[in-house]
């Protein structure tokens, strides 16, 4: 599998352009890709021969409930080590 640095180098070759700037090119998908699902927005997306990304809203429902779980555990010991 060609990785993302390599990639990269191809295209600065091939279109001569600095490798910075290509980078970003390169990756402002995965920018945008990250910043929608952040926002909460749960259609999928479709990157051009990588396929459809989406989070289901049940898998946001467990991962709150597991992030609250983990805060209230982590305050809990927090608690109990201040008491000590």
């Amino acid at each position: 599998m060609i990785n993302q640095d390599k990639i990269i180098d191809k295209l600065t070759a091939k279109y001569n352009l600095p490798r910075f700037v290509v980078e970003e090119i390169v990756k402002s998908q995965f920018k945008f890709l990250q910043k929608t699902m952040e926002a909460g927005e749960h259609k999928g997306m479709r990157l051009h021969k990588l396929g459809v990304f989406m989070v289901k809203p049940e898998r946001v429902v467990h991962l709150m409930d597991k992030f609250e779980k983990a805060r209230k555990y982590k305050e809990e010991q927090n608690g109990k080590s201040n008491n000590e």
